[in-house]
């Protein structure tokens, strides 16, 4: 799902945000660079309220903390959100998209070019 989110992504780029800058064709790597900074974002700010849950279970259960017990998921939800409100769900999404951008955009970029050299090699193990 994720591979065809970011084919769907880079073909709008090519066809009407990037198809034609200074009368030039973006290259497809740019492209794929860009869809793949974007489709990290928008999966970043899609997930982050999992993954908040997640980690305060996670360091719940191992220990860490000694103020919150969360008996489950269900409760930990009820929690963040009488505790901090909705924007608790949000928390360390700044960092996240600092990073996760970056290394989608990275990995689909190499993942093609590396696809692409693979096809046109005769002597490929791609």
């Amino acid at each position: 799902f994720f591979f065809q989110a970011e084919d769907g992504i880079r073909d709008f780029c090519l066809s009407r945000g990037l198809g034609d800058v200074y009368k030039r064709q973006v290259p497809r790597s740019l492209a794929t660079f860009i869809s793949g900074m974007i489709g990290g974002s928008i999966a970043s700010v899609a997930t982050q309220p999992f993954e908040v849950i997640r980690t305060r279970i996670q360091v719940n259960f191992h220990g860490k903390t000694n103020d919150q017990e969360y008996t489950g998921i269900l409760d930990a939800i009820k929690r963040i959100h009488k505790e901090e409100g909705p924007q608790g769900f949000m928390r360390g999404l700044l960092p996240r998209l600092m990073r996760k951008p970056l290394n989608n955009a990275l990995t689909f970029t190499l993942f093609e070019i590396m696809s692409t050299a693979g096809i046109n090699s005769k002597h490929s193990s791609f």
